[in-house]
């Protein structure tokens, strides 16, 4: 599913239900520490409207978004133009979107545990660990920059 295509060295996204156990709102939180990374968050959810808020209390708003529901082909298309996939949330079972981006060439990163390292995930993050500081260095990982 790896088109070869050129990413946008600064999207990063995360897929979902817009429910607490999936930490949208710490997702927010960490990019959003982020200069200059863009996060677009698919999916749909009672969250909704608290995530929406928290992105305009952040003032982020031009780099960070809430696209909805989205068709597997569009998701595949996102999956195929940015460079890295984040799931911050707990009580997982294996990740299967987490495999379903590393098809496309996007790598991923997600908390250790719950199943989530089964996947072969590029980035495995420690729950103790500086989340932003993490993103970042994926980031710039990915983009052959030095920190």
């Amino acid at each position: 599913m790896d088109r070869g295509e050129p990413r946008d060295e600064r999207l990063v996204v995360t897929v979902g239900s817009l429910i607490p156990r999936k930490q949208f709102d710490l997702a927010i939180r960490e990019v959003a520490r982020v200069p200059g990374l863009k996060l677009e968050i698919y999916g749909e959810g009672p969250e909704k409207e608290k995530l929406k808020d928290l992105i305009r209390q952040l003032g982020v708003s031009d780099r960070i978004s809430l696209q909805g529901q989205v068709t597997r082909q569009q998701l595949v298309d996102r999956f195929n133009k940015a460079v890295l996939l984040i799931m911050l949330s707990y009580g997982e079972g294996f990740g299967l979107v987490l495999k379903e981006a590393q098809a496309c060439g996007c790598k991923t990163l997600a908390f250790k545990g719950d199943g989530m390292e089964d996947t072969g995930l590029d980035f495995a993050l420690g729950r103790d660990e500086n989340v932003a500081e993490r993103i970042k260095q994926a980031v710039m990982t990915i983009n052959g920059l030095q920190g």
